[in-house]
């Protein structure tokens, strides 16, 4: 080998050596932002004055008038007057002992009537 070639041998290998140190460095972490400014209130309880009254008429902008399909008497109503209702909810319930005596009877004479053919 020559000293040329040797030479280059030399600095290869320190070329080599100190660009994978400082490859393999710490990265400087970058600067954190400051946390954001805030505005502080304490709060407190009391009282807010200055109440108004004002006399009015109120009217509903629609009205629905309510018709049992059946007869019976009512066991439990299930909203208030006046107050808001849903889609298909059920609005009162209806003494069901009478309805459930007449299915059973109906059964019945079903079941005989088949039982004579």
């Amino acid at each position: 080998m020559t000293l040329l070639s040797s030479l280059h041998r030399s600095l290869w290998l320190s070329a080599s050596a100190a660009l994978m140190l400082t490859a393999c460095g710490q990265k400087a972490e970058p600067p954190k932002a400051p946390p954001p400014a805030v505005s502080v209130v304490v709060v407190s309880a009391q009282d807010i004055g200055g109440s108004r009254e004002f006399v009015a008429r109120t009217e509903a902008y629609s009205e629905v008038q309510l018709i049992a399909r059946v007869e019976g008497t009512l066991e439990k109503t299930n909203v208030q007057e006046g107050g808001f209702v849903a889609k298909d909810q059920v609005l009162f319930e209806i003494n069901q002992d009478t309805y459930k005596a007449q299915l059973s009877q109906a059964k019945a004479e079903l079941a005989a009537r088949i039982a004579e053919k």
